[in-house]
């Protein structure tokens, strides 16, 4: 494993257990087995390790999307339940990652400016995903004509209100169903009636 992976394990694993306020550079470069001096020829300081930490976690989130996606679309699934697939498989890595320690929504949600910046870059990355779909299904007919460039983050800002921590103190057999209903409404809206 190269060094720059090590330092984002041992920054991860400090920041689920201490939060983004308590972990220092010292922490992570002892918990990462390197000189502090190393640690900051990897990362310019404690924002830019929080940047990657994020960004990694967002990432997962992204990629579990979009294999949900590809694999509705391999079983011969049309875009709308690619798009139904996606959506809770982001629910899944949400949870997922809400699991992982007491701190663990910091790296996805907080008001430091590098976590900001990656759950933008987050955004934009989803929303990508989410126009490919759309543009699948206007390419077979399933949807409708649109610009799916502003569907596609149109359905991202929709479906922020079940991100981290806002569909916190709601059990999972109660978000399961209202996600469920948004995405009905929404491929409902989406559907090429000729």
């Amino acid at each position: 494993m190269d060094r720059r992976n090590t330092i984002l394990d041992a920054a991860h694993a400090l920041l689920l257990h201490y939060g983004t306020r308590k972990t220092t550079m010292a922490d992570i470069a002892d918990r990462a087995g390197i000189a502090v001096g190393s640690l900051y020829l990897e990362f310019r300081s404690k924002e830019s390790v929080l940047l990657a930490a994020s960004s990694r976690a967002y990432t997962c989130v992204v990629h579990a999307m979009g294999q949900a996606a590809a694999s509705a679309r391999r079983r011969g699934h049309d875009a709308g339940a690619e798009l139904r697939a996606a959506q809770l498989a982001r629910l899944e890595a949400f949870e997922g990652a809400q699991a992982e320690g007491r701190h663990a929504l910091e790296l996805l949600h907080c008001t430091k400016r590098a976590i900001l910046t990656a759950r933008a870059e987050f955004h934009a990355a989803e929303a990508q995903l989410i126009a490919s779909i759309l543009e699948h299904g206007v390419a077979t007919g399933v949807f409708g004509p649109m610009d799916t460039t502003v569907r596609a983050q149109s359905i991202v800002r929709a479906t922020t209100s079940f991100m981290p921590p806002w569909g916190e103190g709601v059990s999972r057999a109660a978000l399961v169903p209202m996600l469920e209903d948004m995405l009905a409404m929404i491929t409902h809206g989406l559907t090429y009636r000729p």
